[in-house]
């Protein structure tokens, strides 16, 4: 998953950096709310981590200036106040999990794979093949003849929901409603861009599978001889 990191301070931040890249994330620090807000509606970011006393920009601020942008990204905030005054708020300001700090590591780590677990496409089995393409449902690992594929959650979700309906044709409303989940309006060509980024994944990685577009329809992914 690609974390973005808005903390109180840049101490704090590398030391969430060093935990979450010891778990294999792929971490980026913004140094204050500001950048934070940009890179939240540029960034393409699975998770953002901010703290509620980020520099510059509240936290409350960045969480709704990207709910107002119209950003799906997953939000975590901390805030070394538990009072629920500010727990309420940051909630309805689009934040999806609000943590009072100091912050056992495993517990974040637990809560991010819960916000990821929410919007995983639900398939009847734990694992899918198709021809050399393995996925492993629930581990959120997907490869091909054994060489991992480096995939954003979203991308992840979208081969989960072609691979369970191999040779089928998916349409992009499909995909939309099971892999981007969020009330919030996401335009049909996202679609496109992510099938996009899913086909250089699998082509650098050698496979042969495609994911084939049928024109006023949607996609699928072809079935293996």
């Amino acid at each position: 998953m690609r974390v973005l990191v808005v903390p109180d301070t840049a101490v704090s931040g590398y030391r969430l950096r060093a935990v979450l890249e010891q778990r294999r994330f792929g971490v980026t620090i913004a140094r204050d709310g500001e950048i934070g807000l940009v890179r939240l509606i540029h960034g393409g970011y699975d998770i953002a981590i901010v703290d509620a006393n980020a520099p510059g920009c509240v936290g409350l601020a960045v969480v709704q200036g990207a709910r107002g942008a119209g950003v799906t990204t997953f939000i975590v905030m901390l805030d070394a106040d538990g009072s629920a005054l500010r727990r309420v708020a940051g909630l309805k300001g689009g934040a999806d999990d609000y943590l009072v700090k100091p912050v056992a590591a495993a517990e974040l780590i637990a809560r991010m794979n819960a916000l990821a677990r929410r919007v995983l496409p639900r398939v009847e089995v734990r694992s899918i093949a198709v021809g050399a393409l393995r996925i492993d449902v629930s581990g959120y690992h997907a490869s091909y003849r054994g060489r991992s594929l480096s995939l954003s959650i979203t991308e992840f979700r979208v081969l989960v929901c072609l691979a369970a309906e191999a040779g089928h044709v998916l349409t992009r409303t499909y995909l939309l409603k099971r892999a981007w989940t969020r009330d919030l309006a996401v335009a049909t060509n996202t679609v496109d861009v992510c099938i996009g980024s899913l086909r250089r994944k699998l082509l650098s990685a050698g496979a042969t599978i495609p994911i084939v577009t049928v024109r006023g329809v949607g996609f699928k992914l072809a079935e293996q001889p």
